[in-house]
Formats: structure tokens, sequence, C-alpha cells
């Protein structure tokens, strides 16, 4: 793991560690501060203490390119990550945490995560949002390695698994809301609609990731199943069903430009059970492939992807 890293110019301090279930490198260094990672690692990158620092990668999607104290980075196991960060601050604090697979599969358990999500998250490259108990979690993990010299106590120990939770219930919070985003829409606008059709939108936006049917929907707005097909057919050309499949094709469109899912992750992130039928479909809506719209020829073959847990339509119309 030593070979891993490479602290370059400007170095005040540096602390490594890799006994124990969590490998680190803390750094503190002035304005030249330069740090060089290459690994096949998943591992996790933040910032302390008001520090801004410039990230350059060429090997992941969906990074971001100034890093600061509100978020972690967290580059993927799957393939080799190849990045610099170079310090845009007069004192710049960076460290960089390796859990162990023990570590992840301790987490897992404790905390009973879906295994396929889990897999998928450590897939990931990506920017999370450092909330509040994780933010605590990591200032004192790092004094209590840093400071306290300590690796193998109950504190440390249940820090570890604590970041590894968090990092993972995070993940999933912003997957879903990159989902949702396609359901916003103006209120006043559809005030002026038909009643029933706001509210159908309205219910939809939480349901995105749900199994959904006209009848069900229905049911939901207190309204029949065929004067809400007549509402949506007039205001969209489309059936309910029709609209929902719409929207989730352009969201994954959207996470396909946006992010660096699987190709495979994101048919079942939109509920394609089946990736060949999400092929399909995507190709219909848009005359390309995913795979065409990702660029990255053919790196995310759909065959190769795991299926994860299928969210289907429970009923068809």
């Amino acid at each position: 793991m030593r070979k891993e890293v490479r602290v370059l110019d400007d170095v005040v301090t540096l602390f490594e560690d890799f006994e124990g279930p969590c490998g680190m490198v803390s750094v503190c260094g002035g304005p030249a501060l330069r740090i060089e990672v290459r690994s096949r690692r998943f591992h996790l990158l933040f910032l302390r203490s008001c520090s801004v620092a410039r990230l350059n990668s060429s090997s992941q999607r969906g990074l971001p390119n100034l890093c600061g104290v509100s978020s972690v980075v967290q580059f993927p196991d799957e393939e080799e990550s190849r990045y610099s960060l170079e310090a845009t601050c007069p004192r710049c604090h960076v460290t960089l945490l390796f859990p162990s697979p023990p570590l992840l599969k301790k987490a897992s358990r404790r905390y009973r995560f879906d295994r396929s999500r889990f897999d998928d998250c450590l897939h990931s490259a990506g920017e999370i949002p450092r909330k509040t108990w994780l933010d605590e979690c990591l200032y004192r993990y790092v004094f209590e390695r840093v400071e306290a010299r300590a690796v193998r106590n109950d504190c440390t120990r249940f820090l570890e698994v604590e970041i590894v939770k968090e990092l993972f219930c995070t993940w999933l919070e912003e997957r879903e809301r990159a989902l949702k985003f396609r359901f916003a829409f103006d209120r006043r606008s559809v005030r002026l609609k038909h009643p029933v059709l706001q509210k159908a939108l309205e219910l939809l936006g939480p349901r995105v990731l749900a199994p959904l049917s006209t009848t069900g929907l229905a049911e939901a707005c207190h309204t029949s199943p065929s004067t809400l097909k007549r509402i949506f057919l007039k205001e969209f050309g489309k059936s309910p069903m029709e609209y929902v499949w719409e929207q989730r094709l352009l969201a994954a469109r959207d996470l396909l430009e946006r992010s660096d899912h699987p190709v495979g992750t994101i048919a079942d992130m939109v509920g394609f059970g089946n990736a060949s039928a999400f092929s399909a479909a995507y190709r219909r809506r848009f005359g390309e492939s995913p795979s065409r719209t990702r660029g990255r020829d053919g790196r995310n073959d759909l065959s190769s992807q795991p299926s994860g847990g299928r969210i289907e339509e429970s009923g068809k119309d």
C-alpha cells in the first residue's frame, strides 16, 4: 500500500499507518503540497480544517475538480484509480482511508446491507456529502489514529464501522435523489391543468422506484383507470405507464452522462430488471445504445454487469 500513495513537495507533517482494519495516510502541507495516488483498492479521500485542493483524474468520471471539507470522495475497487491532489490554500490537511475487505464485510453484516447495492457502492467513484455524524466520525477517527496512536481499541473499531455505514447510506440517498429529480414539476403550471393530473404527478415523484400500475395510480387519485388514461393522453400524448417509463429512460440517460455507475446498475436503478430489455427500450427511445451514450467502447457491457434487485411494473395497461 505504501507504493500506492506518493506525497510530494511542501510536506509539514506526514502520518502513515497501515496496520489494523483500515489503512491511513494523513498529510499536512503548505500551498505547494502535491499527492499522487495510484491504487486498485476501494478508498476514501477527505480534507480537514478549511482545506481546499484541486483533484486531477483521468481514470474516473463524476469526480469533483475541487475538494473541500463538505464532502468525501470515494474511489472504486473495480479499476485502477490514478489521480493527483494539489493544495490551493496556505495550509492543507488531507486524509486517505483504505478500509480492508474484512472491515467492509463486518459493516455489511452488522447493518444488514443489501449485498448487490453495497457492491454497487464499492464499485462507484464520486463525491458524497459529509453529513454531521459522518463528519464527526471522520474527525474523531483521525484524532484517535494520529494523535492518540490508537489502532484497535473500542473507539476506532466503532468509528470504522460507522464511517462505512454512513458512506453507504448517504450514497443510497444520493442515488435515489438522482432518479427522483426527473419527476419534479412546476406546481403553478400544473394547477392550471386537471386536478387529477396534479395529484398523479405528486404521487409519482416519491414512487419513482416503486412498482406502479395504472389501476393503482387511479385508485390513489380517486378516479377510474380510463379517466386517468384519458387525462394523460390529452396532456402528454402517452398513457400513465408510458409516461413513467419515458421519465425513467430520461433519468437513465442523465445518469449515463453524469455518473460513473455501470450500465447494468443504471438499468436496475430505473426499473429494468432485465438488462437486455433496458438496452432495447433505450435504443428505441434515443436511437443509440447505452454504451454509445456513455462513450466507453463497450467498457460497461450489459451482459457482464450484476443484475441487482429487480424493480418491475406490477401491472401493464
